[in-house]
C-alpha cells in the first residue's frame, strides 16, 4: 500500500501544480484585457528616478511618464540615447533628463555606474529595474562567467540595487521596482539553473528568460522584507505582453530563433497592449500612498506570484546564492 501511495503521489503533485498555474494564467488573460490605469495624481517634482533601459520600450514610456510629472529621470542604458532623451525633454518640457552608461551584463560596469551615481546624487527616490534581454545565442555567457540572460535581467539589477541602497535610504519613502513577466509562471528555477547550462535544448533560452523573471519576483519579495524597516517598498511589476525591442536579439540565424520569432509575433498580435499600460503600473507602484510593499503588480492591481515564491526556505537559499554570484562584500549586504 505504501508503494502504491508513492506511485500516485508524484503525478498527483504535478497535476496540482499544473492546475494551480493554469488558474493563474487564465486570471492573467482576463486582467490583460483591462485598462489598468493608475488612479494616482502625485506630482513628482523634486524626485529622482533611475530607469535601467529607459531609452526604449517600456523603459522609454516610463521615462516619458515620470518626466511629465516633473520627476528628474536618469536613463541608464548601454547605447547612445541622446535622441530619446531630447524627445522626452521636448514632449514634457522637463530639462532634467540625464543619460548614464550602464551595461548590466558586466558586474564591473554596474559597480562603476553605482560609484558615479553615489558621487553625484544626494539621494535616489525611485529605482526601476526595467532593462532586459529576451533571447541570445545559445552559447553566450557574460565576461563574469554567468548566463548573459540571467545576469542582464536579474543578477545585474540585484547588485545595482544593493550598491545604491544608501542613497535610497536617504529618500523619504523610496520605492524599488523589478520587472517580471507572465512567462515567470513557466519557470523551472533551481540552484543548478542559476549557472550557465552545459547542455542547450530547444526552448532552453526561453526557460532561462522565464527563470530570470521569477528571480526578479523573488528578489522584490525578499528585498521588501529586509527594507521595510527603512520605509522602502519593493515591488515586482508584470507589464503584460508589450511590443518592445527585448527580443531583437532573435535576429540571428537558426531554426529555434525563427520559431520563437514567429511565436512571439503571434502572441503579440493576440495579447499585446500599449507600453503605456505597463508604465502606468510602474507609476502606480512608486506613487500610490496606500499600496503595500512586496506585491506583484499587474494592471495596477496585486496579482498572483509564480510558484516557489511562497517557499520561504527556497527563496532564502536563492537569495544567498545570488549574493555569492554577484560578489557582494559583507558591508554591501542588506
Amino acid at each position: 500500500m505504501a508503494d502504491f501511495e508513492k506511485i500516485i503521489k508524484i503525478p498527483w503533485t504535478i497535476l496540482c501544480i499544473i492546475f494551480t498555474e493554469l488558474k493563474k494564467i487564465v486570471a492573467w488573460k482576463r486582467m490583460n484585457s483591462k485598462p489598468g490605469i493608475s488612479n494616482t495624481f502625485a506630482c513628482l517634482n523634486g524626485k529622482t528616478a533611475i530607469i535601467t533601459g529607459g531609452n526604449s520600450g517600456i523603459g522609454y514610456t516610463t521615462s516619458l511618464l515620470l518626466a511629465s510629472r516633473g520627476c528628474r529621470v536618469i536613463i541608464a542604458c548601454r547605447r547612445n540615447a541622446v535622441k530619446e532623451r531630447d524627445e522626452i525633454m521636448k514632449q514634457t518640457n522637463n530639462p532634467n533628463v540625464i543619460i548614464k552608461h550602464l551595461d548590466l551584463s558586466k558586474f564591473a560596469s554596474v559597480r562603476k555606474f553605482a560609484e558615479e551615481i553615489k558621487a553625484e546624487e544626494p539621494k535616489i527616490d525611485f529605482l526601476i529595474n526595467n532593462a532586459g534581454v529576451g533571447h541570445v545565442h545559445q552559447n553566450r555567457t557574460s565576461d563574469d562567467g554567468q548566463d548573459i540572460i540571467l545576469q542582464t535581467n536579474s543578477f545585474g539589477h540585484f547588485l545595482l540595487t544593493h550598491l545604491l541602497i544608501d542613497l535610497l535610504k536617504k529618500s523619504d519613502g523610496a520605492r524599488i521596482v523589478f520587472l517580471t513577466s507572465f512567462l515567470a509562471y513557466f519557470n523551472c528555477l533551481s540552484f543548478s539553473g542559476l549557472k550557465p547550462w552545459k547542455k542547450v535544448y530547444f526552448g532552453s533560452r526561453l526557460l532561462v528568460y522565464a527563470n530570470s523573471k521569477a528571480l526578479n519576483t523573488m528578489a522584490a519579495q525578499e528585498m521588501n522584507k529586509k527594507l521595510e524597516k527603512f520605509g522602502i517598498k519593493v515591488f515586482s511589476i508584470d507589464p503584460g505582453v508589450v511590443q518592445t525591442p527585448i527580443f531583437d536579439s532573435l535576429d540571428v540565424p537558426g531554426a529555434e530563433e525563427a520559431f520563437f520569432r514567429r511565436l512571439f509575433g503571434i502572441l503579440t498580435n493576440i495579447f499585446s497592449t500599449d507600453s503605456r499600460l505597463a508604465a502606468e503600473s510602474i507609476l502606480h507602484a512608486i506613487s500610490s500612498k496606500t499600496i503595500e510593499g512586496g506585491l506583484n503588480i499587474f494592471r495596477c492591481k496585486p496579482f498572483h506570484k509564480p510558484r516557489n515564491c511562497d517557499n520561504i526556505g527556497f527563496c532564502e537559499d536563492i537569495w544567498n546564492k545570488t549574493e555569492r554570484i554577484v560578489g557582494l562584500q559583507p558591508e554591501e549586504k542588506l
